[in-house]
């Protein structure tokens, strides 16, 4: 089933997930981000190695994919409600510009500032990622598919 096909093939929000091409998560935060993802309310595509992801078997409702070609297309899916992202400039401008809101979990470098700005203006949250949790994860991300000063 290609990534559209997937997203269309049920009504429930998606949740778009990607650290971009460079970044590692370390085990500890994807297990965080697992923990937080895993909801019968909505459904999660994320872009990751699938070897950083332990018992993918059992997600039934999170599909995990090594590549996404254009995040543009992905974002500006109707269905696609929440983008968490590492925030570098163009995928934070593309959901901007889209109207999706954004969970930061900037990892370095420029990202760092366009996380903070994000936060400031109330298109998104922004999380540290070193110190965020999973039912701080889980209370953002609930926030920002809930609260209409998202939307």
């Amino acid at each position: 089933m290609e990534d559209r096909e997937w997203i269309e093939a049920d009504p429930r929000p998606v949740i778009y997930v990607s650290a971009g091409t460079i970044t590692s998560l370390t085990q500890e935060q994807v297990e965080k981000l697992l923990t937080s993802l895993v909801s019968d309310k909505f459904r999660v595509i994320w872009k990751i190695s699938r070897k950083a992801v332990r018992s993918t078997n059992t997600l039934k409702s999170i599909r995990i994919v090594d590549w996404l070609s254009l995040t543009l297309d992905h974002l500006a899916h109707y269905n696609v409600k929440l983008f968490v992202s590492h925030c570098d400039v163009n995928s934070a401008y593309e959901s901007i510009w889209l109207g999706t809101p954004i969970l930061c979990l900037s990892m370095f470098a420029d990202q760092f500032e366009m996380g903070h700005q994000i936060h400031d203006t109330g298109v998104g949250i922004m999380l540290d990622k070193l110190k965020f949790t999973s039912n701080h994860l889980t209370s953002s991300i609930h926030s920002l598919l809930e609260d209409r000063n998202f939307n």
